[in-house]
């Protein structure tokens, strides 16, 4: 018996292109969910890493009477705390889409709602990458940084679009596979 007679007498389900389609979005599903976790890592670290390194000049910034004193002194702990927690937001939006994602790519059943928020957030990446051109064409200083930023963040965005259309086609062909109830 020769591999071709052998391959005729395997039993092969009905729907075995939607398998292996089902399979293949999975696969990138569960890929770009990783993509947005290292993204959220990337982020915080960016933002700890600049935080640290330029938190004197930033807060100097605001307070500067060549400014006009943007802030009061008394208000740049609020201020501080307000970015702390914007940043925090983000990270678990990250973290939430991201980690949705692999779980849905692994199997398990999730809702829409990390679709949703991801498309939500598609746009207002792609908002931070045009403000992040025109600062940099701008004349604003780190052009190097502010390059290396821009790279990484479209990246992101890309994990994001794969993300949501790995999604809905797992959405999709999910559906079409379930037996129909009569």
């Amino acid at each position: 018996m020769n591999f071709a007679e052998i391959e005729k007498m395997t039993p092969k389900p009905d729907n075995a292109p939607e398998q292996s389609a089902l399979r293949h979005y999975r696969d990138l599903l569960r890929s770009s969910g990783t993509g947005v976790l290292m993204f959220a890592v990337w982020s915080l670290v960016r933002t700890v890493m600049t935080m640290i390194i330029s938190r004197k000049e930033g807060i100097d910034a605001l307070l500067s009477s060549e400014t006009g004193g943007i802030i009061d002194v008394s208000v740049v702990p609020l201020v501080i705390i307000s970015f702390i927690v914007l940043v925090a937001i983000e990270l678990g939006i990250r973290l939430f889409v991201g980690l949705s994602a692999r779980a849905e790519g692994n199997g398990k059943k999730k809702n829409m709602v990390y679709i949703i928020v991801a498309c939500i957030m598609i746009p207002i990446y792609i908002a931070g990458i045009v403000f992040g051109i025109i600062s940099a064409t701008g004349g604003a200083s780190g052009v190097l940084d502010t390059v290396i930023s821009l790279c990484v963040e479209t990246t992101s965005v890309l994990a994001y679009i794969e993300l949501v259309i790995s999604g809905i086609k797992v959405k999709r062909l999910t559906k079409q596979a379930r037996p129909e109830k009569a």
